[in-house]
């Protein structure tokens, strides 16, 4: 992996932050693949662009004061595995959220191309080879 892929990653995290959805699509494969089947129990694999697009907007209108922190991003060789903390509360319901969770991305042409998300950084460590 190439300094530029890690780049790219920060920068879909950066504009995350900022909430900046052009600056965040623009970084994925038309054929993205977002795997979430291990962070939640409705997960599955999300195929395609507006699929991704779907979850995201899910994701985020469930969230008030939602923050996403990146704490450690790792070039793994094909992937990139970022462990991130998200907080925020529940809309409506004012329930607190706040846990880490891992990241394995994959850049292929400059674009990302699939994602998985995993409840516990460490198996998205694992995933890729790595452990702590």
């Amino acid at each position: 992996m190439s300094q530029e892929n890690v780049a790219l990653v920060r920068n879909v995290f950066d504009a995350t932050s900022r909430r900046d959805w052009d600056a965040v699509l623009a970084a994925y494969s038309p054929d993205i693949e977002w795997d979430d089947r291990d962070l939640r129990p409705e997960g599955a694999i999300h195929r395609g662009i507006d699929a991704m697009r779907q979850e995201m907007r899910a994701w985020f209108g469930t969230w008030s004061n939602y923050r996403q922190d990146v704490e450690q991003m790792l070039d793994a060789g094909e992937h990139i595995v970022v462990v991130v903390r998200e907080s925020g509360e529940g809309k409506g319901s004012g329930a607190p959220m706040d846990h880490r969770i891992g990241v394995v991305i994959t850049v292929r042409g400059e674009l990302i191309v699939r994602q998985t998300l995993y409840r516990e950084p460490n198996d998205a460590l694992e995933a890729v080879g790595l452990s702590e």
